[in-house]
């Protein structure tokens, strides 16, 4: 049996093989931009497939020419995003009302769940998008079928819903325009309000030890695995290069980032982005923009794979 390749063998052969790309990891943005837009102005009707596959085929040839590995669960991460605002409409910022989980089975299909936060779960309800191989499989919501046409009065609360209560967050501050009739709903439907648990003591010498142990698999420096997060962040996300030139590095919680995630062990590493700062509040944004937020990305300290990746505007309050 031959030896398999190194990743510095597999970087070079693939290299090789694309030389004659350019590397532009912002040209699928500008795909999806030019597919929108014929179909919005009638001249060509393109499928909802054409385009996902159109996006997924650069994303890939982009990644690959930059030489950054991402893992299937990071890779379906942001094909379900794509997939559940085509299907729902669900956008970035509404995703913040949600805990959102990816899980891989022993066959290759990634299940990425996006669950309604504490008590807006039953009116939220629960959407799955189920990837294999780079294909979206299906995409479904606990509340498919129910009637959402009677706003907050409805028991399943879709889009419309959720852009209204971004909307009112962003007027208020507050979820006190929409929580009353979350609490009445549940009511009704035999659903207690219950308390956020807490999270128990922290185990300091546990979590020393643990941090330690992943420090020492480590086969990169502190600077090459933020630089892979980064680079990861900005492919997959399709951030400017004026957005990633703004990202700014979470230094406040640096050694909470050595954690094993799933048995792998990972660099968690946490950006943010605020294009606007308010100058009366630094960690605050003036005028929020498109992409701002926080990223997270874990890398694999052996391998360098992306193993997940994330993105919470936090317009929602869940950032």
């Amino acid at each position: 049996m031959s030896n398999p390749i190194s990743r510095q063998e597999f970087r070079e052969a693939i290299n090789s093989s694309l030389s004659g790309l350019q590397k532009d990891p912002w040209m699928a943005g500008r795909v999806r931009h030019e597919l929108r837009e014929r179909n919005s102005t009638g001249k060509r009707k393109v499928s909802t497939a054409v385009i996902i596959i159109a996006i997924i085929l650069l994303l890939t040839i982009a990644a690959m020419a930059s030489g950054i590995l991402f893992s299937p669960r990071a890779s379906a991460r942001v094909l379900a995003d794509q997939a559940l605002y085509e299907r729902y409409g669900i956008t970035y910022d509404m995703q913040s009302y949600f805990s959102v989980d990816s899980r891989e089975q022993d066959d290759g299909t990634v299940t990425v769940t996006y669950e309604g936060i504490e008590d807006m779960a039953f009116v939220l309800g629960r959407y799955d998008v189920r990837i294999r191989n780079n294909t979206v499989l299906d995409v479904s919501w606990s509340h498919d079928g129910e009637d959402v046409s009677k706003g907050f009065a409805s028991e399943a609360w879709g889009k419309d819903q959720l852009q209204r209560m971004l909307e009112m967050n962003r007027e208020t501050g507050s979820m006190a325009g929409f929580d009353p009739f979350i609490r009445m709903i549940n009511l009704k439907n035999g659903i207690a309000e219950e308390e956020p648990e807490s999270p128990g003591p922290l185990d300091a010498e546990a979590f020393e030890r643990e941090t330690q142990e992943v420090k020492a698999q480590s086969r990169y420096s502190r600077e090459e695995l933020r630089q892979m997060a980064r680079d990861a962040v900005v492919h997959q996300y399709q951030l400017t290069r004026e957005q990633a030139d703004m990202l700014v590095f979470d230094e406040e919680n640096e050694e909470a980032s050595y954690k094993t995630i799933d048995g792998k062990p990972c660099y968690i590493c946490c950006m943010f982005l605020v294009q606007h700062p308010d100058p009366d509040n630094p960690d605050g944004s003036a005028e929020p923009e498109e992409k701002d937020g926080t990223y997270y990305a874990d890398v694999n300290v052996v391998t360098g794979v992306i193993e997940d990746i994330d993105y919470l505007t936090g317009a929602g309050g869940n950032g």
